[in-house]
């Protein structure tokens, strides 16, 4: 590691710190993603496979991952590019409500062009959400591969965020493409409205909103600017059984073949219910620049698997919506016939603060973003790369 020069420290989550460094050898500023040493000598030799599969990813919306290696002690690090800009969750914190529909689609077509180029490989990212967008000069860019998954690679955690976790990844069902097309959908209804699709401010309720809960309708400026086919899309991303939805590289083209939107304000705050997201774990710091962690995959399961998830799916509608519809999440019972796939992973966590910050000690706590972010609760300092 005597290459690299550790100068700051900008995230550190249950799994892994993450440094803003300088490469001695080609004098450039990077980013070093240090993991914990893997007592398992097959830990090590999967964690240099993820590496090297996400290093043969070269896209202008990807983060691109320079090194492998590891220190005196035996700890696997991984050499990054360090991405400088505002996250897609500042952003939207910033904005105080919705983005704009063009912006909010553009960034959308560039992250489903980038997922279309990590799935090409066989990999699956696993947490994408705002907080792993950068917004540069040059468009969005997709980071922290920290917790994604080779392909066919399988563990027994649980791992990501639950504002933006799949219903299958719940019930224990490996993750693939469809899981990162299911995340894509849940960021593109928070950039359009503002809020989460579904009510729930602990990492229970939106689990539980995952499976069991339909997507709140759009609100109705929005619906009214949104080009043809983008609602269907968006419904279609959210749909509870991954088979039911599309590919990256076909919503890539949806979003990039648009007619052009009319452009419309919506009053910041109109979507009051602004949730910012929940993390298994970890902390960080923000300063205002972004660690781009871009690997590191942790295995769980084969891209393009559609496993069914056959909860049955109960609408909710905010309570500004007429009294004719509920204005409350229903409930069902869970169906008596097991699911397919391996035995649901039990998700056990506590209560999260109320102010936005992690359910501490939950499966697969730290990489999530910068080392578990609190997605824009962050203490003052921005920065975002971690696992």
């Amino acid at each position: 590691m005597e290459r690299y020069r550790l100068i700051e420290q900008l995230g550190v989550g249950g799994m892994s710190v993450v440094w803003r460094a300088h490469d001695e050898v080609l004098g450039r500023p990077v980013a070093v993603k240090q993991l914990a040493a893997a007592a398992d000598p097959r830990s090590h030799r999967r964690i240099q496979a993820e590496a090297r599969a996400a290093a043969r990813l070269s896209h202008p919306h990807i983060a691109a991952v320079f090194d492998f290696g590891h220190t005196a002690g035996g700890a696997p690090f991984v050499v990054m590019e360090l991405v400088e800009g505002e996250s897609l969750e500042e952003r939207m914190i910033r904005s105080g409500g919705p983005l704009q529909v063009t912006e909010a689609l553009r960034i959308a077509a560039q992250l489903g062009s980038a997922l279309a180029a990590v799935h090409a490989r066989g990999l699956v990212h696993h947490d994408v959400k705002p907080a792993n967008v950068m917004l540069t000069t040059d468009g969005a860019k997709l980071v922290d591969f920290g917790i994604s998954a080779i392909a066919g690679d399988d563990t027994d955690q649980l791992l990501g965020t639950p504002a933006y976790l799949a219903p299958e990844r719940i019930r224990g069902i490996p993750p693939s493409a469809a899981t990162d097309v299911y995340a894509l959908g849940v960021v593109l209804y928070r950039m359009l409205a503002g809020a989460l699709p579904w009510p729930g401010t602990t990492t229970e309720e939106l689990l539980h909103a995952h499976r069991k809960l339909a997507p709140a309708p759009l609100p109705a400026p929005v619906s009214a600017a949104l080009p043809e086919g983008v609602a269907d899309a968006l419904r279609r991303c959210l749909a509870k059984a991954p088979g039911n939805r599309p590919s990256a590289a076909d919503l890539a083209t949806v979003f990039t073949t648009l007619p052009a939107t009319r452009r419309i304000a919506v009053r910041p705050g109109s979507a009051a219910r602004l949730l910012h997201d929940i993390t298994l774990g970890g902390s960080v710091k923000r300063r205002g620049t972004v660690a781009a962690a871009a690997v590191l995959v942790l295995g769980l399961g084969a891209a393009g698997a559609a496993a069914q998830d056959r909860d049955p799916v109960a609408a909710w509608t905010p309570a500004s919506t007429p009294a004719s519809t509920p204005a409350g999440p229903q409930t069902v019972t869970d169906p008596t016939s097991p699911p397919t796939g391996p035995a649901t992973h039990a998700v056990s966590a506590p209560a999260a603060d109320p102010a936005g910050g992690a359910a501490a000690g939950g499966p697969g706590g730290g990489p999530g973003g910068p080392g578990g972010p609190k997605d824009g609760k962050g203490k003052g300092k921005s920065k975002k790369s971690g696992g």
